[in-house]
């Protein structure tokens, strides 16, 4: 928790607050139950879902993610692209998302493919 608070608090918001947005937000990537723990009792995946909460937090307009989901479960790698989607959508953020997770290519407004350097609108070369 205290990586969340510790981000908040930096941008300028009061102790009381940057607690319950922290709690929030690790409550929405599911880690209630281990907000109190240390980064080295957490597992990659956690540690990776700590990031995100921490990301979605300050409420950014531009989120650049790269594979979100990689370390995660089916279940829990779903809620990233689900809060990454209404950050989007909510927000009015931009996610700019690197992933090979066809969930987060579902849910994107346009998707883009990088084959050998070259930068494609979707359509693979033969």
């Amino acid at each position: 928790m205290q990586q969340v608070v510790f981000l908040l608090e930096h941008i300028g918001i009061e102790s009381k607050k940057a607690n319950m947005i922290a709690e929030e937000n690790l409550e929405a990537v599911g880690l209630s139950h281990r907000m109190n723990l240390l980064p080295n009792e957490l597992s990659g995946g956690e540690k990776q879902r700590v990031a995100i909460a921490r990301t979605l937090a300050t409420k950014p307009k531009l989120i650049f993610a790269d594979e979100p989901t990689s370390d995660l479960d089916s279940v829990n790698g779903q809620m990233i692209v689900d809060l990454l989607h209404r950050a989007a959508r909510e927000q009015g953020a931009m996610v700019l998302c690197v992933t090979h997770d066809d969930r987060v290519k579902k849910v994107a407004d346009r998707t883009m493919f990088i084959e050998d350097g070259i930068i494609t609108n979707g359509e693979k070369k033969d």
